[in-house]
């Protein structure tokens, strides 16, 4: 815990200055090498993230159907329990795909130096609200410009169709599956009609033994287990509402098999 605590600072403090300074010289100049220089910086920060994360919880299993095999910019889907997802995300993909950012909250750009990182890394920045621009919605413009920015520097995007956690201790919304939350295709929609054709996304399924994590858990080391099955599937501008459909009935089975073998571990 201590270890990774001082990382973390450590790392705040030397690559999150240098990366915020290129994220302002990013956003006066526009410069592609700026860019690069700050994406290292961010891949070379996964890096050391993952292997923290490997250490604070060493049961992470990984099921790979066939090898992946990405280039240039590319999506990715997964279901949404955590917090830890994105620690999980990280760690489980790096060395397999090139880097990515995901879809996060707007407001997060309040956050002192953590908030221009994030816009010059290309992170897509949701509101709250349904504010609109030439008649769409002001999220839907967000999504295509990350579309463009990924597509121009080859890096992914990822995002969870659920929109939320799902989390059986709060009152869940209504939902068709077991251990899902109805998956919304508005998203991944723009970002499959902005990519060129086919679309490589890389499906991830994440199943946690323990139904919540605080962060003292993560910090301690008693996130137990980890069952984790990654994809790889090409799209069509077309097919998007339909097979994710299919494949969130595809995800359900396999995180109840997950679920059950985590339990019967015990």
């Amino acid at each position: 815990m201590v270890r990774f605590i001082l990382w973390l600072i450590g790392s705040l403090l030397t690559r999150g200055i240098f990366c915020f300074l290129c994220a302002v010289l990013f956003l006066i100049t526009g410069s592609a090498r700026i860019h690069k220089i700050m994406w290292h910086l961010y891949q070379s920060w996964v890096g050391q993230l993952s292997s923290h994360v490997r250490t604070l919880i060493p049961n992470i299993e990984v099921a790979q159907e066939g090898d992946l095999d990405v280039q240039g910019a590319y999506i990715i889907i997964a279901n949404h329990y955590s917090w830890l997802d994105i620690l999980i995300l990280y760690t489980v993909l790096y060395g397999r795909a090139p880097g990515f950012v995901f879809v996060m909250k707007r407001s997060l750009l309040k956050l002192p130096m953590i908030g221009i990182i994030c816009w010059g890394l290309g992170h897509p920045l949701m509101r709250k609200d349904r504010k609109r621009k030439g008649g769409r919605l002001l999220n839907h413009w967000a999504l295509e410009g990350a579309v463009k920015k990924a597509v121009e520097y080859g890096y992914g995007i990822a995002i969870f169709p659920e929109g939320t956690r799902y989390n059986i201790y709060d009152q869940l919304p209504k939902t068709s599956y077991r251990n899902l939350l109805n998956p919304k295709a508005s998203g991944l929609n723009i970002l499959v009609e902005n990519m060129p054709m086919p679309v490589t996304v890389v499906d991830v399924s994440l199943a946690y033994k323990e139904s919540q994590h605080k962060i003292v858990d993560f910090l301690l080391g008693r996130v137990s287990a980890v069952h984790v099955r990654i994809s790889q599937h090409y799209l069509a501008h077309t097919e998007v509402k339909n097979w994710l459909r299919d494949r969130w009935l595809k995800k359900d089975a396999h995180l109840h098999q997950d679920k059950q073998s985590l339990l019967a571990g015990d």
